[in-house]
């Protein structure tokens, strides 16, 4: 898998416009998309800093995670690599700020969680290798 470019980015905002849904690449890869609207904080400089939003990107177990456990209107902490696209539309340029997700996790400051883990994974065992008695395994 190629390296993805970007600048690492940590935001915490609440998911907008539409639940997470997942969704499956033509090779079967796990993937999900969806928008987050991050509030600056107020400055002497900036008394009323305009919301400022993000297309969130993940995939594989990263991505059935997240639609299983957040919906519209949850804040969420997202780390990952940052860019920023300008596309034309009908004579207008839009900006679009996008993460490509590492993690995300529940943003605790005005609520609280119920973390449950999965059933972890088994890991099959290492071959097991009998010596007869005085035999050295080396």
């Amino acid at each position: 898998m190629p390296e993805l470019e970007g600048t690492p980015t940590y935001k915490t905002g609440t998911i907008v416009k539409e639940d997470p849904v997942l969704r499956y690449s033509q090779k079967g890869t796990a993937w999900t998309r969806f928008s987050i609207k991050v509030k600056p904080r107020k400055t002497e400089e900036n008394p009323n800093p305009e919301d400022q939003y993000y297309v969130v990107s993940a995939f594989k177990t990263l991505a059935e995670h997240i639609c299983q456990c957040f919906k519209k209107g949850d804040r969420v902490l997202v780390a990952g690599l940052g860019s920023v696209e300008s596309r034309e539309y009908n004579g207008r340029t839009y900006t679009d700020k996008k993460i490509a997700a590492e993690a995300v996790g529940a943003e605790v400051t005005f609520c609280g969680v119920d973390i449950h883990r999965g059933k972890a994974r088994s890991v099959p065992a290492a071959p097991s290798t009998q010596y007869s008695p005085g035999e050295e395994p080396f």
